[in-house]
């Protein structure tokens, strides 16, 4: 009965960070590096435009599993994009991330397997995140705080990868996405 219970559980908290997490990961300016820049800066827009689709689709993954939904398995492009990077750490963190996410997906997991999916994707997200870090040509720190805002939160999702859909870690979690907003909004007017 009890194992009933957990897959049935609640973990919109889950969904909605994830939603926010990818949002912040992928801001709507993100577009594809002019190829007319110079030939270093073109490679590195593309790393990080490569790592953060990664990211995106691990955090849409996420909430369609918290949705209690299938995720799609739309990484096919992303994995060729970051199999051509010339950053072999990055390509590496990459191509982890979106083979973690396409196996996921293919297993036909819903929520009641959200925290094997955590469990299994952690080290891979977190990777990723570091990434794209190294990418940053400079600090500024309100989208570097946004990046340690979503690595702190798939942290917590990962400490509490047991009690995923009790509503303390889904109130967390909505505090989480909330933080994330605030974060955004500030990175999206900063310099």
């Amino acid at each position: 009965m009890l194992a009933l219970g957990a897959c049935g559980s609640n973990q919109s908290g889950v969904r909605d960070w994830s939603l926010q997490a990818r949002e912040a990961v992928l801001p709507p300016a993100l577009a594809r590096p002019a190829p007319d820049g110079p030939e270093s800066s073109h490679a590195t827009e593309e790393t990080t435009l490569v790592l953060r689709e990664a990211a995106g689709a691990w955090l849409a993954a996420l909430a369609a599993l918290a949705d209690d939904a299938t995720p799609p398995d739309d990484t096919a492009s992303i994995e060729q994009r970051a199999l051509n990077l010339a950053d072999l750490e990055a390509s590496a963190a990459a191509v982890n991330l979106v083979r973690a996410t396409a196996f996921v997906s293919q297993r036909g997991w819903v929520s009641g397997h959200l925290a094997h999916a955590v469990d299994y994707g952690d080290p891979f997200f977190q990777a990723v995140l570091a990434a794209i870090a190294r990418q940053a040509p400079a600090s500024r720190p309100a989208r570097d705080a946004t990046m340690a805002r979503i690595g702190a939160g798939h942290a917590l999702l990962f400490e509490r990868r047991s009690i995923l859909g009790q509503s303390d870690t889904g109130r967390r979690m909505r505090m989480e996405a909330s933080e994330l907003r605030r974060l955004s909004a500030l990175a999206a007017t900063a310099p």
